[in-house]
C-alpha cells in the first residue's frame, strides 16, 4: 500500500513541475528552461515499473506521457523555437525511459526463467541433488583448474545400493 501512496505522490509532484515548467517558464518572453527537476523522470519511470507489474506498469507509463503531452500541446505553439526542441526532446526521452524499462524489465524475466530452467537441468527434481549433468560440470571444471594451476587431483565415487532380501 505504502507503495501506490508514493507513487502516486511522485506523479503528482511529476505533473506540477512540468505544468510549472509550461504556464511559468515556458511564456513568450520570459527566461527559464524545462527544469532540472525534470532530468529525474527516469526515476519515476523506474519506480513505475518496480511497483507495477510489466502491464500496469507500460499503461501506467503511458498514461503519465499522455498527460504530459495534453498539459505541453496546448500551448506549444506559444514557445519560443527553444522551448519546442526541449519539449520535444523532453518527450522524446520519456518514450524512450518507458521502452527502456519495458524492454529491461522482459529481459529480467526471460533470464530469471532461464537460471530456472537451468537448476531444474542440472538437479533432480524429486530430491535436489546435482544430477549427471552437474557432476559433469563440477569435473570439467576441476580439470581446467588443475590445468591451469599445474595440480592433479582424484575423484572417488561411492555408490551404495540397497538389496532387498
Amino acid at each position: 500500500m505504502f507503495d501506490y501512496v508514493n507513487l502516486v505522490i511522485l506523479t503528482v509532484y511529476y505533473l506540477a513541475i512540468v505544468m510549472d515548467c509550461v504556464f511559468q517558464y515556458m511564456v513568450p518572453g520570459k527566461e527559464g528552461a524545462i527544469g532540472i527537476s525534470i532530468i529525474w523522470s527516469p526515476l519515476l519511470f523506474l519506480y513505475i515499473f518496480i511497483t507495477l507489474k510489466k502491464r500496469n506498469g507500460i499503461i501506467y507509463s503511458l498514461a503519465l506521457f499522455v498527460t504530459t503531452l495534453l498539459i505541453g500541446m496546448p500551448r506549444f505553439r506559444h514557445f519560443s523555437f527553444d522551448y519546442k526542441i526541449s519539449m520535444l526532446i523532453f518527450y522524446l526521452a520519456n518514450l524512450v525511459y518507458i521502452a527502456i524499462f519495458c524492454i529491461s524489465h522482459y529481459l529480467l524475466k526471460v533470464f530469471r526463467e532461464l537460471e530456472e530452467e537451468k537448476k531444474k537441468a542440472y538437479s533432480d527434481m524429486l530430491t535436489g541433488i546435482a544430477n549427471r549433468r552437474q557432476v559433469q560440470a563440477w569435473l570439467d571444471a576441476a580439470v581446467k583448474h588443475a590445468d591451469k594451476t599445474g595440480t592433479s587431483f582424484s575423484v572417488i565415487f561411492s555408490i551404495s545400493t540397497i538389496l532387498n532380501r
